[in-house]
C-alpha cells in the first residue's frame, strides 16, 4: 500500500470529519476554521505528492457537496442548493477549482464566531 497516494483523501478524510463534528456542534468553531483549512489544501498535498487521482477528486468534490447541503440546511438556505450543486458540477466537469463549500464555510464560521 502506498501512503503518498493516501495522505489526501486523508486530509480530506479528516476536514470531512472536522467540518461535521463542528456542524452537530460537537466541536467549536476553531474546528470547523480547520476543516476548511483540511479543505483547501488536500488538493495541493495531492498534487504536491504527485498523488492526484480521478478518485481522489471525485471524493474531495463529493465531500465539499455533502458538507455544503448539511450547511445550507444549517444556515436556513436550503434552496441555495437548487444553483450550487449544479455550479459545482460544471465547473468541476470543466477543470474549474472552486468550492461552495469554501464560500459557505466563511459565510457559517463568522456567524458562529460572531455569535460565541
Amino acid at each position: 500500500m502506498n501512503l503518498r497516494r493516501l495522505a489526501p483523501s486523508a486530509v480530506t478524510l479528516l476536514g470531512h470529519v472536522l467540518s461535521l463534528a463542528w456542524l452537530l456542534g460537537l466541536l467549536g468553531w476553531p474546528w470547523g476554521l480547520a476543516g476548511l483549512v483540511c479543505d483547501a489544501i488536500d488538493g495541493r498535498v495531492a498534487r504536491r505528492l504527485g498523488a492526484e487521482t480521478e478518485a481522489g477528486g471525485l471524493y474531495d468534490w463529493l465531500v465539499d457537496c455533502t458538507t455544503a447541503a448539511l450547511l445550507c440546511v444549517a444556515l436556513g438556505v436550503p434552496w441555495a442548493l437548487v444553483p450550487l450543486l449544479p455550479a459545482q458540477a460544471l465547473c468541476r466537469a470543466r477543470g474549474i477549482r472552486w468550492s461552495g463549500r469554501a464560500l459557505l464555510m466563511c459565510v457559517a464560521l463568522a456567524l458562529d464566531a460572531a455569535s460565541a
